[in-house]
């Protein structure tokens, strides 16, 4: 499965780009909902831009969908970001050669 394809799949999890923006735009306040283009073309630039991850962590929570940081980056690998939207690093990798 390539990015483009993981990506698409987690916008049709949330009923497809255009149901996605309606909600996302619901739920952050906002008089207009986020283009259809704009959510499609996530899965076209193979990158769900930083800036939605935290309303879709949050989204996905409060309508029950399942979803993970894990899931939205590439780059945050490494990093356990929770709900309330405080990042901490992992701790590193323990090297059992010493043990």
């Amino acid at each position: 499965m390539t990015r483009a394809d993981e990506i698409r799949g987690i916008v049709a999890r949330f009923g497809g780009p255009s149901l996605l923006g309606r909600r996302l735009a619901e739920y952050l306040g906002r008089p207009k909902p986020i283009s259809q283009s704009s959510v499609s073309m996530w899965g076209t630039l193979e990158k769900i831009p930083d800036k939605w991850h935290l309303p879709l962590l949050r989204l996905a929570e409060i309508e029950g969908i399942e979803l993970s940081e894990d899931e939205l980056s590439t780059t945050s690998r490494g990093k356990d970001i929770n709900i309330s939207g405080n990042s901490t690093p992992s701790p590193p990798a323990r090297d059992n050669a010493d043990a």
